[in-house]
């Protein structure tokens, strides 16, 4: 029962820490902030992270960690995708899903390109997941991940976007698959 409760506690903390790193950044996010947006205290968030950068870390993890097991679902409930276009809509998909970690990830690999990054680690898991199945040449791979970066970009930048030129999210979706 405390084993549920405390694994409760640190996902509060991390969906938390996942919610003001994408709306403030993660630099303008202090660790006062996610303890207080949690409901819980600074002692609280240091007993399950030694430090921001820890629930980041974690957080890209989780994230790639759960991004394999759906592509090993899908093997294993003989789901998988039989094309490599039907894989890149996969990765879309789970994109659009995933959607926070991804804005958060973006911003980060633009400040500095120094240890894991969803952005470059995806891609990197996702062809070792599916080397035996499909064959992706160097050029096909970073095609990959100019795709994430695009559906990443656009995530980030549709809400401003929006507002900016005042037309709807449908709209602005619109327009975007009509350009790519």
């Amino acid at each position: 029962m405390e084993n549920k409760k405390n694994n409760k506690r640190k996902q509060i903390i991390l969906e938390s820490a996942e919610t003001l790193f994408s709306e403030k950044g993660f630099d303008a996010t202090s660790i006062d902030d996610i303890a207080k947006f949690s409901g819980t205290t600074k002692s609280l968030f240091y007993y399950y992270f030694e430090t921001k950068n820890d629930i980041l870390y974690t957080l890209m993890k989780i994230r790639l960690e759960d991004a394999i097991k759906n592509l090993a679902e899908k093997r294993k409930n003989n789901e998988f995708p039989k094309t490599k276009e039907e894989l890149y809509k996969n990765c879309i998909n789970f994109l659009k899903e995933n959607e926070n970690i991804f804005k958060i990830a973006l911003f980060e690999f633009l400040k500095t390109n120094n240890g894991i990054n969803i952005i470059t680690e995806l891609p990197k898991k996702i062809f070792n997941e599916v080397k035996d199945i499909f064959e992706f040449s160097e050029k096909e791979q970073l095609e990959l991940i100019l795709i994430m970066l695009k559906i990443t970009t656009f995530h980030t930048l549709r809400k401003s976007l929006c507002e900016k030129f005042n037309i709807t999210e449908t709209e602005l979706e619109q327009m975007y698959m009509d350009n790519i």
